[in-house]
């Protein structure tokens, strides 16, 4: 069980494949979202 300072999603994914399971408390503000992907340069001109 984490309490507040614990990083929860972060200490869940270090711990990904290991047999164990992370109980912890989020802030109501925090955002879950997935790193921007790569821009890809594809110049359409003729």
């Amino acid at each position: 069980m984490l309490d507040a300072g614990y990083d929860a999603p972060r200490i869940a994914h270090l711990l990904s494949d290991l047999p164990v399971e992370i109980l912890g408390r989020l802030r109501s503000g925090r955002v879950m979202r997935q790193p921007t992907p790569p821009r890809v340069y594809d110049p359409k001109g003729g």
